[in-house]
């Protein structure tokens, strides 16, 4: 993307360019700078997403506490707390390194840990039936709707909502068969490149499209349409990038992971027992 961005249209900026692709491949930009990454806005994501790589070890020590109940009694508190604290403090102006950093988006990851445990080994109050379990997703994704675009009061909800979601998902039949329906699989695999690819794709596209269809209707058709004309090219591209950039790292640490399962399952060789010189 430097490439792309920098070297054709700004040779001139290569020096004030250079520092912020360093920081940026150093997954430090937020911290440094205090904004986003000038080479790649959305990559803000992954820079919170080693954050929480590296603090994982040490969280999941909560598993150290084998109470069940008390754990995730304990993960329930720590993601109230976290999700208030997110609104409350570091969404408020004037914090542009703590907003782009884990503690804004931390009890996300911590639902997520609570989730899988819950999902595992679930209590027998949330031992729901298929219809129960598809009312709870549906229920749970129009409060997210709503808590999104109106309600934003509650948005310390978030967390527990899209928990509710996600295992009313997993749960049930209907929103299952739903999800699991091959043309949302397939794109939803590559979510990431789409995700982190497809302004570059709009931006490189959009004078030639607005070009074929100029904006001379309201704001909502003109919309439309080029969302129509651009999504076929922003998702081909995007899935090229996703085999060249992302898949190859996936079979690699598949193939890593399957040997070292494997080196798991072999028995050490029993050490020859040692004479001594006495016997």
């Amino acid at each position: 993307m430097f490439v792309l961005i920098v070297l054709p249209w700004r040779p001139w900026m290569f020096h004030l360019f250079l520092p912020h692709l360093i920081a940026s491949l150093a997954y430090v930009h937020a911290f440094v700078y205090g904004t986003s990454s000038w080479i790649n806005g959305v990559a803000w994501t992954l820079e919170i997403e080693v954050q929480f790589y590296i603090l994982l070890p040490l969280l999941i020590n909560v598993f150290r506490i084998r109470d069940a109940t008390k754990r995730r009694l304990l993960l329930l508190a720590v993601v109230f707390c976290s999700a208030l604290f997110a609104q409350l403090v570091v969404g408020s102006p004037g914090h542009s390194r703590l907003s782009l950093s884990l503690p804004l988006q931390f009890h996300f990851f911590l639902i997520g840990i609570l989730l899988t445990d819950i999902y595992l080994q679930p209590p027998r109050l949330l031992r729901l039936g298929a219809i129960r379990a598809d009312l709870l997703a549906a229920v749970s994704a129009l409060l997210l709707i709503c808590v999104l675009h109106r309600w934003h009061t509650f948005a310390w909800t978030q967390p527990f909502l899209l928990a509710a979601f996600f295992y009313g998902v997993f749960s049930g039949t209907c929103m299952s068969r739903i999800f699991r329906f091959p043309l949302l699989t397939v794109f939803g695999g590559m979510g990431y490149s789409i995700y982190l690819y497809h302004l570059l794709v709009i931006d490189l596209l959009i004078p030639y499209s607005i070009r074929l269809f100029p904006p001379r209707h309201a704001l909502w058709f003109d919309t439309a349409v080029q969302i129509l004309v651009l999504t076929p090219p922003v998702l081909a591209i995007c899935s090229l990038t996703f085999l060249m950039c992302e898949r190859p790292f996936m079979i690699v640490s598949k193939n890593y992971t399957r040997r070292a399962r494997a080196a798991q399952r072999v028995p050490m060789p029993q050490q020859p027992a040692v004479t001594s010189v006495v016997d």
